[in-house]
């Protein structure tokens, strides 16, 4: 199986962190892990991203606002965010965005995450 790109996650749950990073290197993914923004925009800064996936709710800076963070940095601001919240309220708050209700089917993650991928 080919390597399906590198993965940026970003979430305080650290056991979802941990299954998610097990889920995706399994699928293939060179997965990042982050438990917070702050550490989260570090890592994006040190590692080639091809996509990041989000926690919305988080202590701190939260999902939305760490996505504003990557746009405003010229760098960062080309790659694919996508957003997971158990909240259908803030899923709808971000109407236009990506987002993958929790808990998530694993096939419709991996198509999402697929679909996200820039051509190289």
């Amino acid at each position: 199986m080919p390597a399906a790109g590198t993965i940026l996650i970003v979430d305080d749950d650290r056991d979802l962190l941990s299954a998610l990073r097990d889920l995706l290197d399994a699928a293939g993914w060179t997965v990042v892990a982050a438990p917070s923004a702050d550490a989260a925009l570090a890592a994006a800064k040190a590692h080639r991203v091809d996509v990041i996936l989000t926690d919305i709710l988080m202590p701190g800076t939260d999902g939305p606002a760490f996505s504003a963070m990557l746009r405003a940095d010229a760098a960062l601001a080309s790659i694919p965010v996508l957003f997971m919240t158990g909240s259908l309220r803030h899923a709808r708050a971000l109407e236009g965005e990506v987002v993958i209700s929790k808990p998530f089917d694993v096939s419709r993650l991996l198509d999402l995450l697929g679909t996200k991928l820039p051509t190289r």
